[in-house]
């Protein structure tokens, strides 16, 4: 099962799957929680990540992304106030987590101000902060999409950084992000490029690997991201890949010519760059 991990369907052919059934989570609460800093959005990601049980989501949007939201989608914004930084925080559980998940918001200092809703009509309306990103970047042109995946004590930095890494690429351009924080998961947007302008996507991939970052992450790599692969992996592991595949698909057609060149009996590894 771990060589299939991020393989891309490169590597074999899923014959037989086994599930198992999750016991249903019928109680579910939905914070909306207010930062002054983006680091105390991020340290206390960390923080509910290790110490609320019942969580099941904690997504990260800045403020130029909430303004973002509330303009596109004709939405009056959460607080009387804006901050820099928010996560929607969610917990589920067998029995109602509120108490739990007050708790342990209580418990982070650095929270500004806070929206918390347990019937279904209200926690639409805190998750349409985060989930009408995407449908507001588009309005604004065809967007570069990175998915990129960062150690969490790295994500601060990154954040600070990559609006000038951006603009030093053209003064045209803006830069929206938000993504799952807990799982180090950012979706950089840049809008203001043309879409075929891969300046921007060597900049900021380049800024993600300075921070010891992945370019992928649910998106994987495929053909599209195959030329910056070099900034996550180094040769031997490039070359290693390489050898599984022609290893386990001597004729190259599991997925060809994604990730990895095609492979062919005389050249069992691949010639071409990756």
């Amino acid at each position: 099962g771990g060589l299939l991990c991020g393989s891309e369907g490169t590597l074999a052919v899923v014959t037989a799957v086994r599930l198992r059934l999750v016991a249903a989570l019928p109680e579910q609460v939905t914070a909306l929680l207010a930062f002054d800093e983006v680091g105390s959005a991020v340290r206390a990601a960390a923080a509910l990540r290790d110490s609320l049980s019942s969580v099941t989501a904690i997504e990260l949007f800045l403020g130029d992304g909430l303004a973002l939201v509330c303009e596109a989608t004709n939405v009056a914004p959460p607080f009387p106030t804006d901050h820099a930084a928010y996560l929607v925080v969610e917990a589920a559980a067998r029995a109602d987590p509120s108490a739990e998940l007050s708790d342990a918001v209580a418990g982070l200092e650095e929270v500004r101000a806070s929206a918390v809703a347990t019937d279904e009509a209200r926690r639409r309306g805190l998750w349409h902060y985060r989930e009408a990103h995407t449908e507001a970047i588009e309005r604004l042109g065809v967007p570069h999409k990175m998915d990129v995946t960062l150690p969490m004590a790295a994500i601060e930095g990154f954040l600070d950084e990559v609006g000038g890494c951006v603009s030093a690429v053209s003064s045209n351009a803006s830069t929206v992000v938000f993504g799952h924080v807990a799982d180090g998961n950012l979706h950089v947007n840049v809008v203001g490029l043309e879409p075929d302008d891969e300046r921007v996507d060597d900049a900021v991939l380049g800024l993600v690997a300075d921070h010891g970052g992945s370019i992928s992450a649910e998106h994987g790599i495929g053909t599209a991201k195959r030329r910056w692969l070099h900034l996550s992996r180094g040769e031997a592991e490039i070359d290693a890949y390489r050898a599984i595949k022609a290893a386990l698909d001597p004729e190259g057609i599991l997925n060809p010519n994604v990730l990895l060149p095609p492979v062919t009996p005389t050249d069992p590894g691949g010639t071409a760059p990756p």
